[in-house]
């Protein structure tokens, strides 16, 4: 698994930016970009990581990639329920979030992404981001990262996993279940 060259190269870009303007945000997200390096280069060391340490992740992701948004949609993460027990397979989200902010750079876009879980250590991953009409459907343009994700779980949570994806003419919609007992 990897990162987006371009967003490495376009994060690497804005936080040039910023440096060269002297903006105060400048050293944080340095940071931000290195702990998401730390994460996706040494965190797996075998197949699952802290769900915690993938939220943060996350959270650092989408505020990284805001950086490069030439439009701003309107983002929304929440997350509840995680407990340190909980561990889940290293990155299995970031396709999803990669596709979002990908197809959702819209203007008055907005990306909504939430994860729960319950009491029976059921987790509940929500993302959805509106698309614009005139561009293909995420399936078709992320086929290969969408298709790979499938094969991961399948692999790494066969029979305790369920993934529905759902394109409509103006937003596409993850809704993944995973059991981690």
């Amino acid at each position: 698994l990897q990162l987006s060259p371009h967003f490495l190269f376009n994060t690497l870009n804005n936080i040039y930016s910023m440096a060269y303007f002297k903006e105060d945000n400048t050293a944080p997200a340095i940071m931000k970009l290195s702990e998401m390096m730390r994460h996706m280069l040494y965190e797996d060391q075998g197949r699952f990581v802290s769900l915690a340490k993938e939220i943060k992740f996350m959270e650092n992701f989408i505020e990284l990639w805001g950086l490069k948004l030439d439009e701003k949609p309107t983002i929304e993460f929440s997350h509840e329920g995680v407990k340190d027990r909980h561990s889940i397979a290293h990155l299995i989200f970031l396709v999803f979030l990669e596709n979002a902010f990908k197809h959702g750079n819209t203007m008055d876009g907005r990306i909504a992404i939430k994860l729960t879980l319950d009491k029976e250590d059921m987790l509940h991953f929500y993302i959805r981001n509106d698309v614009l009409k005139a561009r293909k459907t995420a399936e078709e343009e992320s086929g290969v990262g969408l298709s790979n994700v499938k094969k991961r779980l399948n692999l790494i949570y066969p029979g305790k996993h369920k993934l529905v994806l759902d394109q409509n003419t103006g937003s596409f919609e993850v809704n993944l279940k995973i059991d981690l007992k």
